[in-house]
């Protein structure tokens, strides 16, 4: 068992490797759950081997610190099979989105979002035929 004075000691100590400061007032059992909560939070850090989805502290977010899946996807019309759909429920679904660049309408870019019923949206060919067989949309 540490007392207070250690234990004030310690978490100053892990101040440091955490990079913020942390209280150092209050009872010992408050004392002492702080610094095995302190412990558990580096533990978690020094586990995390920095290939992560989360960037770290001042590191600049870019294009390539996203995650391919979180990225929004831009093609040509051209491309890959797209159909579009009427929806009969409201879902949360990706789908692409015509016109998003005036200068080049053949241009679709791929979003995340809710959608009302009643909507006409473009998917994929694979998404738009399990809508279809599971009745949240029609085929237009």
């Amino acid at each position: 068992m540490m007392n207070k004075p250690e234990l004030i000691a310690e978490l100053n100590a892990l101040s440091g490797q955490l990079g913020r400061q942390l209280s150092i007032e209050g009872s010992k059992p408050e004392l002492e759950a702080r610094l095995s909560e302190a412990r558990l939070e580096l533990s978690m850090l020094d586990d995390d081997d920095g290939e992560g989805d989360i960037a770290a502290v001042g590191e600049p977010i870019t294009a390539a610190t996203i995650p391919a899946e979180l990225q929004p996807e831009i093609r040509e019309k051209g491309g890959a099979p797209l159909r579009h759909i009427l929806l009969k429920a409201t879902v949360d679904i990706w789908h692409y989105k015509e016109g998003v660049n005036k200068r080049r309408p053949e241009v679709v870019k791929r979003v995340c979002e809710v959608v009302p019923a009643g909507q006409v949206i473009v998917v994929d060919a694979d998404e738009a035929e399990a809508l279809i067989d599971e009745n949240y949309a029609d085929a237009v």
